[in-house]
């Protein structure tokens, strides 16, 4: 067996855990987390960035919460996938003994349990940090309170996104159909675990164990939307062993760029009386304008189309580079919900872009 370097090593890590699409993930939570703390609670929260000391721990502990997630998920699926790899891909690191699989394994269940301490213990984390509350207080809370530091609601929607993760990265290989459904519910879950996040809810001894505040159009519109985008994007990723021309590209580029315009339309509808674009009363500054506004929401979708346009290019020859190019627009779909509210997060999601396609020169992203 050749010796390999450790830079050789460490790239096939990456690429074994898809690091490359890890910005996607980030941008994914930030835009949820922050629909969802402006639009659940109009007019409690800033209006344009989080500047709230708990939101900001928040939102670091999720991005670590779901980074842990995806690249355990990824390596979990690669690690099931040796069988098919030996014979289909046989240039993969774990066919060509660059890693060791049972190394792959437990950093991938490693990962995925890490993610699974972090996201619920996120609030209470971010609880503690925020007010400096001493450890040792913790011993003294009682169960309400315990509730309310934990949030019941987080740990439960984090632990179904473990599920779909597992489910799919053990069993994707069984049936087409049914991967598609689970990876597009992967992301979806995502969506919706980040949104929960931004509304904690205070229990009292009457207080349901799960509750539904988060639960409002906008999570719902963002949250379908990236699951249809994932689905279009997985059923041309799932076909990249084989050198076929897709049936239904047709059907898969009118579908990826009318899919902003149709998800903008419905949340500028559902939140008219809470948008910027359509009521004064939400803008925060002169400068802060519907004009602004409707600026950085068409530049976000004509930057969206025209990248989708650039990535369908490489679709007849080329399925990977159109797989990773599209992989990397989750930023700049992102990038048309947030600016339907904001100047500034979808400048976030267009760094978390640039971010992703730096990434993928250093590890592919499929």
């Amino acid at each position: 067996m050749a010796n390999h370097s450790f830079g050789e090593k460490f790239r096939a890590v990456l690429a074994t855990g898809r690091v490359a699409n890890l910005p996607t993930v980030w941008s994914n939570v930030i835009v949820a987390f922050y629909f969802a703390a402006n639009l659940t609670f109009p007019g409690t929260r800033a209006p344009d960035t989080v500047k709230n000391n708990f939101d900001i721990w928040i939102l670091i502990l999720a991005c670590i919460t779901t980074s842990c997630l995806y690249v355990g998920g990824c390596m979990l699926g690669d690690y099931r996938d040796i069988n098919f790899d030996r014979q289909h891909r046989p240039g993969r690191p774990l066919i060509t003994g660059l890693l060791k699989p049972k190394t792959i394994c437990i950093s991938a269940l490693s990962l995925l349990l890490l993610g699974l301490t972090v996201g619920g213990l996120s609030n209470a984390a971010a609880t503690l940090i925020t007010y400096n509350t001493p450890l040792e207080n913790l011993l003294l809370v009682g169960l309400t309170d315990l509730m309310t530091m934990l949030q019941v609601t987080n740990v439960a929607l984090l632990s179904l996104l473990v599920i779909f993760i597992i489910i799919y990265a053990l069993f994707h290989k069984r049936s087409r159909p049914f991967a598609l459904a689970n990876m597009a519910m992967c992301r979806t879950q995502l969506i919706i675990f980040a949104a929960v996040l931004a509304t904690p809810l205070f229990y009292t001894p009457s207080s349901p164990l799960l509750h539904y505040t988060w639960l409002c159009p906008s999570v719902i519109i963002i949250a379908t939307s990236v699951g249809i985008y994932t689905l279009l994007l997985a059923s041309v990723a799932a076909t990249e062993s084989n050198k076929n021309k897709i049936k239904f590209s047709i059907l898969l580029k009118g579908s990826m760029l009318l899919l902003p315009l149709i998800a903008v339309a419905a949340l500028t509808i559902k939140n008219t009386q809470h948008s910027p674009l359509l009521n004064h009363q939400h803008l925060t500054s002169e400068t802060y304008s519907p004009a602004t506004v409707l600026n950085y929401l068409l530049a976000s979708i004509i930057i969206y189309s025209g990248w989708m346009i650039y990535a369908f290019r490489a679709l007849p020859g080329d399925k990977p580079v159109f797989v990773s190019r599209a992989l990397a627009g989750f930023c700049l779909l992102d990038a048309c919900f947030a600016a339907t509210y904001s100047p500034t997060i979808p400048l976030i999601c267009l760094t978390c872009f640039g971010l992703a396609l730096l990434l993928q020169r250093v590890a592919p992203a499929t």
